[in-house]
């Protein structure tokens, strides 16, 4: 083998390889991401006790401009005054509310437009997806033993001669009486299950009312008054 060739051989060897290889590029440095200015309040407020109400509620004195709050305020009419509605909302508190407020934004519970035909089954849907919104349910409750003693007592001897009152009294035991609730929804069971609803017309600490999906006959909502067909 000619010196050469030995030459072109040794080049050719992976360690030669390795050894010619030309040296990997270095990176490029990476862009620098470019800052958005934070714009801070001039007067914020410290993280601690006291920022808020004893229920969680904002504190109006220390809003600041910004900030955004909501609330979800049901208020029963208790009088007229001009372009003003006076109402009392669910917390004890009254005041005025503006007409033009009112036809801009506000929902009615027994108001409608429009009368609409539809199965048990779409009243519970409606009835599920309520939300927090105001409404008017009529329903069938639930046969109670109090109820039943209570029509029990008060039969008279002759009226046991009557077959249809015999039938009437039989019925009113068995299936409960209507009830008709104004309030929002707390919460939902699946489909023909119940619902679990905030009557506005009782006390603020015994207000929880269940409506069995099966028995709803009607029920006022955004304007239109669904009825069981």
């Amino acid at each position: 083998m000619t010196r050469a060739n030995k030459i072109q051989k040794a080049k050719d060897t992976p360690k030669a390889k390795a050894n010619n290889k030309k040296p990997a590029a270095k990176p490029k440095a990476a862009l620098r991401n470019e800052e958005i200015p934070v714009v801070e309040n001039e007067n914020p407020i410290p993280l601690q006790n006291g920022n808020q109400g004893d229920n969680g509620k904002a504190k109006a004195e220390k809003l600041i401009v910004g900030s955004w709050i909501s609330s979800i305020i049901y208020n029963k009419v208790i009088g007229f005054n001009h372009n003003y509605v006076k109402v009392i909302n669910q917390y004890g508190t009254d005041y005025e509310v503006s007409k033009d407020l009112i036809d801009d934004e506000a929902y009615s519970a027994d108001q409608f437009t429009l009368e609409k035909k539809v199965t048990r089954t779409e009243l519970a849907e409606l009835l599920e997806t309520a939300g927090d919104t105001v409404f008017t349910v009529n329903f069938i409750t639930k046969a109670t033993e109090d109820k039943a003693k209570a029509l029990l007592a008060e039969i008279k001897p002759e009226d046991l001669a009557n077959p249809k009152f015999v039938r009437d009294l039989a019925k009113n035991i068995i299936q409960g009486h209507e009830s008709t609730i104004v309030g929002h929804l707390r919460n939902s069971e699946p489909k023909m299950g119940r619902s679990s609803v905030i009557d506005l017309n009782l006390p603020k600490f015994n207000n929880i009312r269940y409506v069995d999906h099966r028995s709803i006959n009607w029920l006022i909502y955004k304007n239109v008054k669904y009825v069981a067909k």
